[in-house]
């Protein structure tokens, strides 16, 4: 079996086992599209393209019918399908269609493609002339983590802000604004154990996650670090 089949099916069966029961908890899923909407503004008014869609989250809350969800999973196509959202079962790298959008979202995306170039220039493809584009990637991860996965297939790669950048500029897409966010009590800044135990006794157990990834992202810059980084990128537009 060639790595693209092979592939196809790790995904497929993620699909499967997050349909049967959420690998994201739902707290966290639903904080990610409140900060996505609030960082699309008025292009989330326009033509969205969102890559990577999964469950259709972040399709959900645009409130038009001027938007479309890519997957190359079909059990999350015809899931998202079933919510009257619409979407195709493709090959984001490999992507072709007819129109042009206003906001292209593509959220742990390019951690888990074989090829993120590929990816890139299907956006910049697609992307209309005064276009925005999210993207959200891991930041600066240990992804040997995954070797003992079940999935064959998870994050491929990690990155910094300045390998994202220059992934970017290849298709002259120029990053307009960053966002670090998304923390954890596993990325705890202090090392201090008094320290650590006053700040454990609020943000304790499953709360911590909770309240940290909803605290504004300068408080949990404060608090630890950050797993991901978000950026919003444009076509030709310097910082």
């Amino acid at each position: 079996m060639d790595i693209r089949q092979r592939y196809f099916n790790n995904y497929r069966q993620i699909a499967r086992d997050d349909l049967c029961q959420s690998i994201v908890p739902e707290y966290y899923a639903q904080s990610h599209v409140r900060r996505l909407l609030k960082y699309a503004g008025r292009y989330r008014y326009g033509w969205v393209l969102d890559l990577g869609c999964g469950k259709g989250e972040f399709l959900k809350a645009i409130p038009h019918s001027g938007k479309l969800g890519v997957d190359i999973s079909p059990e999350y196509v015809e899931y998202i399908r079933k919510q009257n959202i619409p979407a195709i079962c493709a090959d984001v790298e490999n992507l072709s269609l007819s129109s042009k959008y206003d906001l292209i979202v593509a959220t742990d995306v390019l951690e888990h493609v074989l090829h993120p170039e590929m990816v890139l220039k299907a956006i910049r493809r697609h992307l209309a002339r005064a276009g925005m584009v999210i993207i959200r990637v891991p930041f600066q991860e240990d992804i040997s983590v995954y070797k003992t996965s079940k999935y064959e297939f998870v994050h491929l790669r990690s990155f910094t802000l300045a390998s994202l950048r220059a992934l970017l500029l290849k298709e002259e897409l120029v990053i307009t604004k960053v966002y670090y966010e998304t923390y954890s009590v596993n990325t705890f800044r202090y090392k201090n154990r008094y320290v650590r135990y006053v700040v454990s006794r609020y943000f304790n157990g499953p709360k911590w996650d909770r309240r940290v990834l909803n605290a504004p992202l300068f408080l949990s810059r404060l608090i630890a670090r950050p797993l991901e980084i978000t950026v919003i990128a444009r076509v030709g537009e310097c910082k």
